[in-house]
Order: C-alpha cells, then sequence, then structure tokens
C-alpha cells in the first residue's frame, strides 16, 4: 500500500521536472545575472552598486534581504518567508480541492507557519540547542564508529 507522500511522488512528471522547469529556472537567473553584469558600470547604476547588489534587486527573495532594516522589519520579513515556504509546502502536501479552498489554506498555513515552523526557528537560533546538537551528534558519531569495530 502506497502512502499519501509515495503517491505523490509517483504523481510528479520528474522528467519535466528536471529537464523543463529547471532549465527555464537556470536560464532566467543566467539571463539576469548576465544583465546586472552588463549594468554593473552604466552610469544608472552608480559606483557604489555591487553585482550582487544588482542581480538580488533584479531576483529579490525573502531570505535574502539585507539584515541593516529594524528589527520589527526584520521579524515581519521572516514571518512572510516562513508563510512562503510553508505555502509551498502545502501545496503538495494538501488535497487540490483543500489547497484551493482559501480558508483552509491560509488556516492551516498560519498554524503552521507561525505556530510550528515560527517555534522551530526560534528553539534552534538558541545557542544551547546548537551546541547540545553538535554534541549528540558527535557522540552518536563515535558510539556507531565503535560499534562498527566490534
Amino acid at each position: 500500500m502506497l502512502t499519501g507522500e509515495e503517491n505523490k511522488n509517483k504523481q510528479v512528471d520528474w522528467t519535466e521536472l528536471i529537464m523543463i522547469s529547471a532549465a527555464n529556472l537556470l536560464s532566467i537567473h543566467y539571463q539576469d545575472y548576465r544583465q546586472a553584469k552588463m549594468r554593473l558600470h552604466m552610469s544608472h547604476a552608480g559606483h557604489s552598486v555591487t553585482l550582487e547588489a544588482l542581480f538580488h534587486g533584479m531576483q529579490p527573495h525573502f531570505a535574502l534581504m539585507p539584515p541593516t532594516s529594524p528589527s520589527e522589519q526584520q521579524e515581519h520579513q521572516q514571518q512572510e518567508y516562513l508563510r512562503a515556504l510553508t505555502d509551498a509546502i502545502l501545496r503538495t502536501v494538501l488535497e487540490p480541492r483543500d489547497y484551493n479552498s482559501d480558508c483552509v489554506r491560509h488556516l492551516v498555513r498560519e498554524l503552521v507557519a507561525n505556530l510550528v515552523l515560527g517555534n522551530i526557528v526560534e528553539l534552534l537560533a538558541d545557542p544551547y540547542v546548537i551546541h547540545m546538537i553538535i554534541c549528540k551528534v558527535c557522540f552518536w558519531n563515535e558510539w556507531r564508529c565503535q560499534c562498527s569495530r566490534t
């Protein structure tokens, strides 16, 4: 019996995804990079603008926003990024009739983005938690190596 995840994997046209969609995205990405490189030395770009800043201006992304804004705006950007991430996850997880329902999609998106992912991000940003994860991974790897020797 197939689980829901395995069933969805069988429904994906991997050939189209890899050969067409990924190729189109890569082509757009490359064209934007070339345009940014051409505009770098033009007078309207300004002399203090970097290639990275021009490129990211052509392809803005939530995760690449500069950290120069006030903390309230950064928190808003993080929430918007988590919403966009959750929406992409829900597109593959939910049934089409549920995803097409604005009420269901927005309710589930807000719950997952704010209560689940928001709390996970806060937890994983704690230095003590990062330290404990590293210690446990190192201990597990050491234990696994000792077990394989015996």
